[in-house]
């Protein structure tokens, strides 16, 4: 008789990792990088037009409205570099939602 308990599932990955091995790790690294980037350029060009059009761009509430459209830019751009992003399932569910409630409206006018 042993002390050996087999925990080998407990440490199983969840997710199959989007690269093989570690050559290919350092490119998508850049590319996560490359895409928070971007998506904070977004939404700085946003807020950089919001105060050139006199816009206060220091309230708390605008703050925490940006930060929540960032999540869904950087989903956006995730897609657009062919990266996994978890928010994405639901954001396509919400715009076929969007879509399917347009053409009933556009149906009734």
């Amino acid at each position: 008789m042993t002390n050996v308990v087999d925990a080998t599932h407990i440490f199983q990955l969840n997710q199959k990792s989007p690269v093989e091995g570690f050559k290919n790790y350092g490119a998508y690294e850049d590319t996560l990088k490359y895409s928070e980037e971007l998506s904070m350029d977004v939404i700085n060009l946003c807020v950089d037009y919001l105060e050139y059009n006199n816009i206060d761009t220091d309230m708390d509430k605008l703050v925490d409205d940006f930060s929540f459209i960032n999540i869904f830019v950087n989903a956006a751009i995730d897609r657009q570099l062919g990266l996994e992003n978890p928010v994405l399932p639901e954001m396509d569910e919400v715009i076929e939602e969007w879509k399917k409630e347009s053409e009933e409206v556009e149906g009734v006018i």
